[in-house]
């Protein structure tokens, strides 16, 4: 499985007292895969002192070299550890983010150049406060964007890990305002009540639009770290006002992003887990999203779990027991899935069976729904290394991946005789281990 620890769990898997799940999960990334992403090297870096490079050794024990960065409209995998990733890249914002050409600042011209605000559509002027800040009205009652608005609230030769007091007064005011289902409404988001949602599908369907229309960039990472940035902005998910600072905002929505392609999310963060589930439910997606006191459990819990190759091929055995996730039948064809108990190998959780035109197919893959980001070369090579423990050099005497393969237009996977049981591990839409035995029969559902 993909895990992904947000920033704050890194830092406190250094303190004394948390060294039990910090031990669990060194334990544990053998089994799975760890990593860290831009995001992570972007909340370190507004750290002024050395300390960040200390931080980022200490994360390497845990992710090694497991980097995802976004490139081309798509999440990347890149070999490197943090300070490889760090050193590769400037990293300080200059001291005028709107003509610096540095990392961070192309990052937040291009997400806040996106968002149209035009607020004026939503105030009454007339009903000001007296006391409402001279200088903020503008930003209420002219056109502008989300980079004019940052521009006018941010004193662009302060660190951008500072508090900005006008952003937070700004922010709270917005959101004792929009609080009418009215105005929501006006904006394009329904089924939304300014409390609470109150129609799922009418809510996910009018806010994912209205951010594809707000956003000139339409690639997936734009939209969901401008969703994020929407769902504090409009008050949908109301922050803490001592979070309310434009970098970690934008940070929010990049590890909310990367955490979609991951399996479990790690965060003490009560904002960022409300706004994570808050995605992951519009889009569908299934990471499972855990505090650290929960993703110890889950560690401890999986410790004391046969997740090996024989026990998955165990489970065929009694397959009739297990819950079945989802089945289909017609005339000519049949396809049954049951749900594992547990994800063998660190990538299965299904056993499936499929008859077509008078042949049975047997094989464990992994339903999931996340972000499609294609099978991470590291999982492969797992996979591989776990199956050649237990069944040995393959048929055409094929042992560890050599990366190599991978370049070829096909890859030809690995095949093992074993008694009259034939198995074959490939890629398609995912790892996938098909296999058959010769004594069963080829027109039944066998023992399920």
């Amino acid at each position: 499985m993909r895990i992904y620890l947000d920033s704050n769990v890194f830092r406190d898997l250094e303190k004394a007292e948390n060294k039990e799940l910090y031990n669990l999960i060194l334990v544990d990334k053998e089994r799975n895969f760890y990593c860290f992403s831009e995001a992570h090297i972007q909340d370190l870096v507004r750290d002024t002192t050395d300390k960040k490079l200390s931080d980022m050794d200490f994360m390497e024990t845990i992710v090694s070299n497991n980097c995802w960065y976004h490139s081309d409209q798509k999440m990347q995998v890149s070999f490197s550890t943090p300070i490889e990733y760090y050193d590769a890249h400037l990293w300080r914002v200059g001291t005028d983010i709107l003509t610096s050409e540095d990392k961070v600042s192309i990052f937040i011209r291009d997400t806040f150049r996106a968002i149209p605000l035009n607020l004026n559509q939503l105030f009454d002027e007339s009903k000001l406060p007296v006391d409402f800040p001279e200088d903020m009205r503008a930003m209420l009652f002219e056109p502008l964007t989300m980079l004019d608005f940052m521009e006018a609230m941010l004193d662009m030769t302060e660190n951008l890990s500072a508090d900005q007091p006008r952003f937070k007064r700004l922010l709270q005011y917005l959101h004792g305002t929009i609080g009418d289902q009215a105005l929501y409404e006006k904006l394009g988001i329904k089924g939304y009540n300014g409390k609470e949602v109150t129609d799922w599908i009418t809510f996910s369907e009018s806010f994912r639009e209205l951010v594809f229309q707000r956003s000139t960039l339409k690639d997936l990472y734009s939209l969901i770290t401008e969703m994020v940035s929407c769902l504090d902005f409009f008050g949908i998910v109301k922050g803490k006002p001592r979070k309310q600072k434009f970098m970690s905002l934008l940070n929010d929505g990049k590890h909310v992003y990367y955490a979609a392609h991951a399996h479990i999310f790690v965060t003490s963060d009560v904002d960022l887990i409300a706004k994570a589930k808050t995605v992951f439910q519009i889009w569908g997606w299934s990471t499972n999203i855990m505090t650290p006191a929960e993703f110890k459990d889950y560690l401890i819990f999986i410790n004391g779990q046969d997740i090996s190759v024989a026990a998955m091929f165990e489970k065929f055995n009694n397959v009739a027991d297990l819950p079945t996730g989802y089945e289909k039948y017609t005339l000519d064809e049949a396809y049954i899935q049951k749900d594992l108990p547990h994800w063998y190998l660190g990538e299965f959780n299904t056993f499936n069976c499929a008859i077509a035109r008078g042949n049975c197919y047997y094989y464990f893959s992994q339903f999931f729904s996340n972000i499609d980001s294609g099978t991470m070369t590291i999982e492969l090579e797992r996979v591989i290394d776990k199956m050649l423990d237990h069944f040995g050099i393959d048929e055409l005497k094929r042992g560890k991946l050599d990366r190599k393969e991978l370049e070829e237009k096909e890859w030809k996977g690995r095949e093992w005789r074993v008694g009259e049981m034939g198995v074959l591990l490939n890629v398609n839409q995912g790892i996938m281990i098909s296999f058959f035995k010769a004594a069963l029969p080829t027109n039944e559902l066998g023992p399920i």
